[in-house]
């Protein structure tokens, strides 16, 4: 959901540019009419854009939104990540009593449940 708002003390219209990129679709989230037919907004009153991504394969994009008023033009950039490495990790180890000046080690299970792989030190 995007929510631009007129800030100015005049209705000024607003439209969103076609996106060039087939993974996004962009429509008026009031009647679903398209983004890029443009309409007025009331001083201090707000529109809503649904933005719909539709991604084809589970890694990063990006795009920039352009929006364009009577007075300027903007963009909004638009990022969507891909899976990502998750570790699972214990958020507490306990060693117990361990001697002064005596190195103590004790095994710990870490597993990546993310989808992808990754290197980690500690």
């Amino acid at each position: 959901m995007l929510r631009l708002r007129n800030k100015d003390t005049v209705s000024r219209r607003v439209k969103i540019l076609p996106p060039e990129s087939r993974l996004f679709t962009i429509y008026r989230a009031s009647g679903g009419k398209p983004a890029d037919t443009g309409t007025k907004v009331a001083p201090g009153m707000c529109i809503e854009f649904t933005v719909q991504f539709t991604p084809e394969a589970k890694i990063d994009y990006s795009y920039d939104l352009i929006v364009v008023t009577e007075r300027e033009k903007f963009v909004i950039p638009v990022r969507c990540l891909g899976s990502r490495a998750m570790l699972s990790f214990p958020d507490e180890i306990h060693f117990g009593q361990c001697p002064v000046k005596y190195p103590t080690s004790k095994p710990v299970m870490i597993r990546n449940v993310g989808e992808k792989a990754s290197k980690w030190v500690l």
